[in-house]
């Protein structure tokens, strides 16, 4: 499992866009945990053909992060033709009505 916020980073926005390309390459890890890492709507925007490229992540977690109604739909509209992401976690993400897809 990948998880940056067990090791006490608090990368945002630019330390996902780093990461997630990482995650293009990346076909053997089937968990990510990024919760709390103050990530924001236009962090969101890093897994743009991330999640595609990317067969093998099961499990993506988020929570935490003040992604917000923006960041949802920008997570929807990416996910639509993912198969794989089994478990997405978005608790405390400042998510309301107007985020749903």
């Amino acid at each position: 499992m990948i998880s940056p916020k067990n090791l006490g980073r608090n990368f945002g926005d630019e330390g996902l866009f780093f990461l997630a390309e990482s995650l293009a390459d990346n076909q053997v890890g089937e968990e990510v945990n990024f919760a709390s890492n103050e990530i924001t709507a236009g962090g969101i925007k890093a897994f743009d053909g991330i999640l595609q490229s990317n067969i093998s992540l099961k499990a993506l977690n988020l929570s935490g992060n003040s992604i917000g109604d923006e960041g949802a739909k920008v997570l929807c509209d990416i996910l639509v033709d993912n198969s794989g992401i089994q478990k997405l976690q978005l608790n405390s993400s400042n998510i309301e009505s107007k985020g749903h897809c």
